[in-house]
């Protein structure tokens, strides 16, 4: 969009965003200590909006304001996978993770004066571990069960204008760190050559809110032709939030209240599909 906006072609009304990334991925398979992969992607977006200097054509007040966003991200990690034989293999992940978001917008006067009106930066790094093993224990039964860890570390800071008081006021100012740890156990079973049963459970442990989670799970895949199958699949489901949301400024007495918004309660979700395979 950034070229066909050099080139003349106005293609929005409030700002073009502008990419950069890059990403690799190198295998190295070994005789006997199975396969490692070097793996990473990282990205950078900007996006730059300038309000006219004529205001007699503003119209609302974003029109009277200039905005930059940025955002960035970045992840690196290592995997192994091993074949221990005909029915067993493992995968091991470790990465590493980066995130940065950053938004400026002043406000300008009829002369164009311009003063800030928000501004705010959120930073999140991670380290993760994942390990998994599949297990295939009969013609018709594979396990797969598996563990991961994440270290997450936050920055937090947000300042906007209060029309209430006239000025501005910081709505967030939050850094530290928490870790989230999950298990995960699954059966798949071949009821027939047409019929296939997931069952499963999911647990999850939050360290900030010391809570958990246990979500069993289902599923049924029906093939009712060669090219269409059904699916239904039922359980309960958590997500956790991003830190901006649940980490909003709060006595450290008070943080029972805001527990709760840290696991979004669990959901029953049941879901009924007809794909051609």
């Amino acid at each position: 969009m950034s070229l066909l906006e050099k080139v003349g072609v106005k293609v929005s009304d409030t700002g073009i965003p502008k990419y950069q990334d890059l990403s690799f991925n190198f295998v190295f398979p070994t005789k006997k200590a199975g396969t490692f992969s070097l793996f990473g992607i990282g990205g950078l977006g900007k996006i730059k909006e300038t309000a006219k200097r004529n205001f007699q054509e503003w119209e609302e007040r974003t029109d009277a304001q200039d905005m930059n966003l940025g955002f960035n991200a970045g992840s690196a990690g290592l995997k192994h996978q091993y074949i221990a034989n005909d029915r067993l293999y493992f995968t091991n992940i470790i990465s590493a993770s980066v995130s940065r978001n950053s938004n400026k917008t002043d406000t300008l006067t009829q002369d164009y004066v311009t003063s800030l009106y928000h501004k705010d930066k959120f930073t999140n790094t991670a380290i993760r571990y994942a390990g998994s093993l599949n297990y295939r224990a009969s013609s018709k039964n594979t396990i797969r069960a598996g563990i991961n860890a994440s270290l997450l570390r936050y920055d937090l800071y947000a300042l906007t204008y209060d029309t209430e008081i006239a000025a501005l006021k910081e709505r967030i100012n939050e850094n530290g760190s928490t870790s989230t740890y999950d298990a995960f156990a699954q059966l798949k079973t071949e009821l027939s050559d047409r019929l296939t049963l997931n069952t499963g459970v999911h647990a999850n442990y939050f360290a900030l809110s010391k809570s958990w989670t246990a979500e069993p799970r289902l599923g049924l895949n029906w093939k009712v032709a060669p090219d269409q199958t059904v699916s239904f699949g039922t359980g309960l489901y958590n997500r956790l939030e991003p830190s901006a949301i649940i980490l909003p400024r709060a006595e450290p007495d008070k943080i029972q209240q805001i527990i709760p918004r840290y696991l979004l309660p669990s959901l029953l979700r049941l879901s009924l599909d007809m794909k051609r395979i």
